[in-house]
C-alpha cells in the first residue's frame, strides 16, 4: 500500500513539474524569431499547450476523485468514532 502511494505521489509531482517547466518554455520563448509556418520553437510551443491541457483535464479528474473518496472515508469514519454513547455501547447493566 505504501509504494502505491508513493508512485502516486511521484507521478503527481512528476506532472506537476511538467506543467510548470512547459510554461516557463512557453514565456521565455514567447517573443522568439519566427521563422514562418515550419518553425520548431512555435510547434514546440503547441506541443505544450497541449500537453498543458491535457495534464490539466486529468488532474482536475484526479483531484475530485482523491476529493470525494476522502470526504466517503470521512464521512464512514465518522459515524463510528463520534457515535453517541447510549447505556448499551458503554455496556451498563440494567437490572431493577
Amino acid at each position: 500500500m505504501r509504494t502505491k502511494r508513493r508512485a502516486a505521489a511521484a507521478l503527481a509531482l512528476l506532472a506537476a513539474l511538467a506543467l510548470l517547466l512547459s510554461a516557463a518554455l512557453a514565456v521565455l520563448h514567447a517573443g522568439h524569431g519566427c521563422v514562418g509556418e515550419s518553425c520548431p520553437v512555435c510547434g514546440q510551443i503547441a506541443a505544450l499547450a497541449r500537453l498543458s491541457r491535457s495534464l490539466s483535464g486529468a488532474a482536475a479528474v484526479a483531484l475530485s476523485v482523491s476529493l470525494s473518496a476522502l470526504m466517503l472515508r470521512e464521512q464512514r469514519c465518522g459515524r463510528t468514532r463520534f457515535a453517541a454513547r447510549t447505556p448499551v455501547s458503554l455496556r451498563v447493566k440494567l437490572s431493577d
